[in-house]
C-alpha cells in the first residue's frame, strides 16, 4: 500500500483513486501501490472503442506494448488504457507520446491482443 505521506500522489502506474470499484465488480490490484483497479479482461471482448481513441496512438506501440485504448475523457482530456501491468515503462512513455494524463485498468494480454486484431486488424 502506499505510505500515508505519498496519499497525495497519483500512483505513476495507475493514477490511484482514480477508480471507485465496487466489491462485486471485477478488479485486480495495481502492483505499485496497491489500489483496486479494474479487470476489463471480459469487457475489451465485447466493446468497440471508437476509431479516434485508436488512434490516439500508433498501432505500432499499441500491439509492441499489448495495450488498449479504450477511452478518452473529453473533459479532463485523460486517456484509460487497458494494460497488463507488465511495464510502468510502458505508462510513461504512453503519457508521453499521447501528452495526456493516462489512466490504467487491468485486463489479461491474450484479451488484449484479440481487442487489437478486432481493431487493428491482424497483422
Amino acid at each position: 500500500m502506499v505510505a500515508s505521506s505519498d496519499r497525495h500522489r497519483p500512483c505513476p502506474m495507475c493514477a490511484g483513486g482514480a477508480w471507485d470499484v465496487a466489491p462485486e465488480e471485477p478488479s485486480t490490484r495495481c502492483p505499485e501501490c496497491g489500489q483496486l483497479v479494474p479487470d476489463v479482461t471480459t469487457l475489451i471482448g465485447r466493446i468497440t472503442v471508437p476509431p479516434d481513441v485508436i488512434e490516439l496512438l500508433p498501432a505500432s506501440v499499441l500491439r509492441a506494448d499489448n495495450v488498449l485504448p479504450c477511452e478518452a475523457d473529453q473533459a479532463s482530456g485523460a486517456l484509460t488504457v487497458a494494460t497488463d501491468f507488465s511495464d510502468r515503462a510502458t505508462i510513461e512513455k504512453l503519457r508521453f507520446i499521447s501528452n495526456r494524463a493516462v489512466h490504467v485498468v487491468f485486463a489479461e494480454r491474450r484479451a488484449i491482443a484479440s481487442a487489437l486484431d478486432r481493431h487493428l486488424g491482424t497483422e
